[in-house]
């Protein structure tokens, strides 16, 4: 086959892992992470609408969202549920202030290590 016909495509091929027993976990405490930086979203709801209603938006026009007038926001980590809150001003700026922290969840072992 040449170059005509197309990327030649193989199959990848491994040699099996050995020596599995012998591996030594690192154990670290999270002060290394500490300065790690995540995304936090506050959402206050959404709507799923067909590409004719997003084209008929103008300035005036109210979407009705799927959250009920005053239940608290959802607080969001990297687009993971983490908690729950309300808006508040602070400092004439918008704040957000935390009334649930979710409980995590419980993972599977094989999410663990990857």
């Amino acid at each position: 086959m040449g170059e005509k016909d197309g990327p030649s495509i193989k199959k990848a091929a491994f040699s099996p892992l050995t020596g599995t027993d012998q591996l030594i976990r690192i154990k670290t405490g999270l002060s290394h992470l500490l300065d790690v930086e995540m995304e936090m979203t506050a959402e206050v709801g959404s709507r799923t609408m067909p590409v004719r209603d997003v084209l008929g938006l103008a300035a005036g026009t109210v979407v009705r969202l799927d959250r009920p007038a005053g239940e608290p926001l959802a607080v969001l980590l990297n687009g993971r549920l983490f908690a729950h809150g309300e808006v508040v001003v602070l400092n004439d700026r918008l704040a957000l202030r935390i009334t649930q922290v979710e409980k995590p969840v419980k993972r599977r072992p094989e999410e663990k290590n990857g």
